[in-house]
């Protein structure tokens, strides 16, 4: 391709994109009817998403005692949770310090962290002064990297479903659209103080 063909092609491609980009604007009435059926057909797919976390869920209780206990009602899910915040919790974690984090009542952390410990899941640890400090065992460690690794990748088996895809892309336009508002009401307010000063 010579230069002349070159600058031909250049000028077509640049017409087609100023033309495909400018923008349009569209009625309150459209925007919102748009958006409705983009919203429910992500929420299609979420709710399927969720119900096979359910699903998943109901055998890894079938095949591990860890995962029974921890699943068994949602205190002790946080719990787990909290246990695999190793890099803020390096030295691991008191009774009230669960209990402050999931604000759940401290009888009940102490009571259920007991229940643990019996059952070997967390042990305590037994440096000079951290002797009232629960540690997460092994096993509960690795169920907690095989959870974040099977996470990853169920979210990323269906983020580019087109069900979902479509409201994810809106939801990033309307946030920037908030962003950008508010940061000319910080402007416009910092620029009318100044002029008032």
């Amino acid at each position: 391709m010579d230069k002349a063909e070159e600058q031909q092609a250049y000028e077509a491609c640049r017409t087609v994109s100023l033309s495909d980009s400018e923008y349009k604007p569209v009625s309150e009435t459209d925007y919102q009817r748009a958006r409705e059926e983009l919203l429910e057909r992500y929420k299609e797919t979420q709710m399927g998403f969720e119900l096979q976390l359910f699903k998943d869920r109901q055998q890894w209780v079938k095949e591990d005692a860890l995962s029974e206990w921890f699943l068994a009602t949602r205190e002790r899910t946080a719990i787990f949770h909290q246990f695999n915040l190793t890099r803020e919790n390096p030295n691991g974690q008191t009774v009230g310090m669960i209990s402050q984090s999931l604000s759940i009542p401290r009888e009940t952390i102490s009571r259920l962290l007991s229940e643990c410990h019996a059952l070997k899941y967390i042990y305590r640890n037994k440096s000079i002064g951290f002797q009232r400090y629960y540690l997460p065992s092994e096993h509960l460690l690795k169920n907690g990297t095989w959870y974040a690794e099977y996470y990853v990748s169920q979210i990323l088996s269906i983020e580019r479903w087109p069900n979902r895809e479509g409201f994810f892309n809106l939801k990033r336009v309307e946030n920037a659209t908030r962003e950008t508002l508010a940061a000319n009401m910080t402007h416009d307010h910092i620029v009318n103080n100044k002029s008032i000063d």
